[in-house]
């Protein structure tokens, strides 16, 4: 339920009603988010199964199963490095924020 609510906001122009509390927050969201995609790939795939392949739905429902997967792995690789920016490190030190110029946004158009 707070998942779609998330998305809901973020599919509106209202983004800025969504606040967290700590960047912990955010990146357990983000983390539950991917879950949530990742079980219903793994539905979806269940599903695709039980279905005949020779038919064009099978064909058109396949190509949407991988993008769904591509776009799982995008979102596992994002949560990783969200984590790795966000949370504590395991030795207690602060997160290390750095910005060198092939990582600006501004500059990657």
């Amino acid at each position: 339920v707070q998942i779609q609510a998330i998305q809901a906001i973020l599919k509106s122009n209202n983004r800025r009603d969504l606040f967290f509390s700590s960047f912990t927050e955010y990146v357990a969201v983000f983390a539950e988010q991917v879950q949530y995609y990742k079980e219903r790939l793994v539905d979806a795939r269940m599903q695709q199964e039980q279905h005949d392949q020779n038919s064009p739905a099978w064909a058109y429902t396949q190509d949407k199963i991988n993008r769904q997967a591509e776009r799982v792995e995008t979102l596992k690789i994002m949560l990783a490095e969200q984590k790795r920016i966000f949370l504590p490190r395991p030795d207690g030190g602060i997160p290390q924020f750095k910005m060198n110029r092939k990582n600006r946004a501004s500059d990657s158009v």
